[in-house]
């Protein structure tokens, strides 16, 4: 059968487009979604003169409405919206369907009036209705936005409070003391050691410099191609991995077999293999040309970024799969339903809902892959040096003013990033930084 109707799900908020249908419940009630639209007190004027009270499956078509930048405006009465239940939705689909008429498409505001969860069985409802109205006589891409109460989200659950009482000033100021030692001492030391000449030397306004800083900013090749190379194998690492673990993470939770728990298996040893094992077995794999295609990547960088992908996917691949086990696959089979193919459905619905893990899953593997050495320690050659390896070079070597000014930058790239986001924060989705709920 023609597929005549294609049906897109998305949260609630973004900007329309083609013929906007809005609900309206008895007495000319609107949802925050119609409400945000500032289309009230229009719908409240036609609503008068065309006598439509909001009844169920009743509809008034405004064309070119006044004061709004919107082509068409299609009200579909509800009802009661206390009163609806799976079947009213089915209907209110196959109303909405058969009112857009030759319209190509349009934008479905799908909410209750009385501003109640909708729940996922009214957007199945509602899709089913739509695709069995349009079967044989319409074509029409329909966006419909969504919002739902209890919509997933990888944020941290708000723990019940511990009450110490007459011991809380004792274990507040103990763990102060803890941090300081843990994280503030060794951040102190690796700064002042960055601005002494040598070790050992005093540090004071009259030795106290930054020419170690310059010395792996400006002179030492390795340490400035180590900077970019390492920025460049975390990026790439994060990007590619989350472009993997979505559609994977799809298989393993919701398609299980004793194949895809034996892939789950294979993704984690990398990770819990040492890495110098993992470095080992690439340079025994790739010691030889790559066969048919006769390329080598041995003694390359390619070859770091293999071992990259293979060490960090789980810790990319984990967070997504706890995203999925949080999600409700209704709006999934509804899609599913509605004749969306696979592709379709991880991109217009699974993926805005497992963006949060996912994007928190990619800063964890750059954090972790920024600052690797023991995989980069048996790999790189001359040209593709990281930070690690340069690092440990220069500690070994006895240049510890230069393994210090090099950790302190490590640190700042670090820092600056995480701050970056935190910046960002009010555009991204709930739960995509772990550190910020």
């Amino acid at each position: 059968m023609t597929d005549f109707a294609k049906i897109a799900f998305a949260r609630a908020g973004r900007k329309p487009a083609g013929t906007v249908v809005i609900l309206v419940g008895e007495d000319l009630a609107l949802g925050k979604g119609a409400k945000a639209l500032g289309v009230g007190n229009l719908v409240r004027q036609a609503a008068a003169t065309a006598e439509f009270k909001g009844k169920p499956r009743s509809t008034l078509d405004l064309i070119a409405p006044r004061g709004t930048d919107l082509d068409r405006l299609l009200l579909v009465g509800t009802g009661k919206p206390g009163e609806l239940g799976e079947t009213d939705w089915l209907r209110l689909g196959g109303a909405t369907m058969g009112a857009l008429g030759k319209a190509t498409k349009a934008t479905v505001v799908l909410e209750r009036p009385d501003d109640g969860d909708p729940g996922k069985t009214a957007a199945a409802g509602f899709a089913l209705g739509v695709k069995l109205r349009a079967a044989n006589n319409q074509s029409v891409q329909l966006d419909v936005q969504i919002n739902l109460g209890a919509s997933p989200s990888t944020a941290s659950m708000v723990a019940r409070p511990f009450e110490l009482r007459r011991w809380r000033l004792a274990v507040e100021l103990g763990l102060w003391i803890l941090s300081f030692v843990v994280l503030a001492l060794p951040l102190l030391a690796l700064v002042l050691t960055s601005l002494v000449p040598a070790v050992g030397v005093p540090l004071n306004f009259a030795t106290a410099t930054l020419d170690n800083y310059r010395f792996v900013l400006f002179e030492h090749a390795a340490a400035k191609r180590a900077l970019v190379n390492s920025f460049g194998l975390s990026a790439t690492a994060a990007i590619v991995i989350v472009l993997l673990a979505i559609p994977l993470a799809y298989f393993l939770v919701w398609r299980r077999s004793r194949l895809l728990r034996v892939i789950n298996l294979i993704t984690e040893m990398p990770y819990a293999l040492p890495g110098v094992v993992l470095a080992i077995a690439a340079i025994l794999l790739f010691l030889k040309p790559l066969p048919i295609l006769g390329v080598s990547i041995y003694n390359t960088i390619w070859i770091i970024l293999f071992c990259y992908l293979a060490r960090f996917l789980v810790l990319g691949l984990r967070p997504v799969i706890s995203g999925y086990h949080q999600l409700d696959r209704t709006l999934e089979e509804a899609a599913q339903i509605a004749g969306a193919r696979l592709l379709r459905r991880l991109r217009t619905i699974i993926l805005p809902l497992v963006a949060p893990a996912a994007a928190a899953g990619a800063l964890l593997i750059f954090l972790t892959a920024f600052n690797e050495l023991t995989v980069s320690a048996l790999l790189w050659s001359s040209g593709s040096e990281t930070l690690g390896v340069v690092f440990f070079s220069f500690q070994q070597g006895g240049d510890s003013t230069y393994a210090a000014a090099l950790g302190v930058l490590t640190v700042i790239v670090s820092v600056a990033l995480m701050l970056s986001t935190l910046l960002m924060a009010g555009r991204l989705p709930p739960g995509v930084l772990p550190w910020r709920d």
